[in-house]
Order: structure tokens, then sequence, then C-alpha cells
């Protein structure tokens, strides 16, 4: 029996993007990463979980690639106040912004939301937030 064809585990970040096998979705990824970079020019990036990760004081935001869209996977994202009704999902704390390649990057909203992010995190070490 064949194993299913599986994407390559990602051996570094840059990796992990060259690694997106549809054209589209490549694009999109890797123009958030470039307004996760231009807006936090402080940001630590890195390999975690096979994902690339965003850190400014503690983890702040990762991009998924799913079957058709980008996931921008905010940390604290339960501690966020999504003025602007990007974030998504019903976690305990992670919140995700889901992005069409299809669609504009609502590029002003995720700068407002990573900015929050990163206050947040220079406030200090993380709290859950009981419902």
């Amino acid at each position: 029996m064949q194993k299913p064809n599986r994407k390559p585990k990602p051996q570094s970040v840059d990796h992990y993007f060259d690694c997106i096998a549809k054209p589209d979705l490549q694009e999109l990824a890797l123009a958030l990463r470039n307004l996760i970079k231009r807006t936090l020019p402080d940001v630590h990036e890195s390999l975690k979980w096979e994902l690339p990760f965003y850190m400014c004081q503690g983890n702040l935001c990762y991009i998924n690639i799913q079957k058709s869209t980008v996931v921008l996977g905010l940390y604290r994202g339960i501690h966020l106040s999504n003025a602007n009704g990007l974030l998504q999902g019903d976690g305990n704390l992670i919140k995700h912004v889901v992005l069409y390649p299809a669609d504009d990057i609502p590029a002003e909203g995720i700068k407002e939301i990573l900015l929050e992010a990163k206050a947040l995190n220079e406030q200090g070490p993380l709290k859950l937030k009981l419902r």
C-alpha cells in the first residue's frame, strides 16, 4: 500500500514557503509574511511545530497554509479587541484571520491586530482569560 502524498517537512521558514504547492496560496502567504515583517521590524521569525512563527517578547502569531486559505493565527487572540472584526474562532486562546487568494489582504486591519498583539506581549506574560 502506497502512502498518501504528504507535503515535505519544512527545514526552515524559507523552505516552508518554498514548499507551498499552489502558486496563489504561496503568493498570498509571502505577502502576509512581508506585511508582518514590515509592521514589526523587530519580529523574530522561526519554525515551530512545522509552521512559521513570529515572536516579539513571546509568541505573537503564525502562518498556516490550509487547503484553500492562508491563516494568520494570533497566539493571544482571545485577549485582542477585534475592533475591526477580522478575528475568527472560538478557542480558549488563539484566534485567526482567514485569507482567501481571490481577496485583497486587509493590510490596515492586520497591522492594527499585530500592533495590539505586540503591545499585549510587552505588558508581560500571558494570563488566561476565563469566560
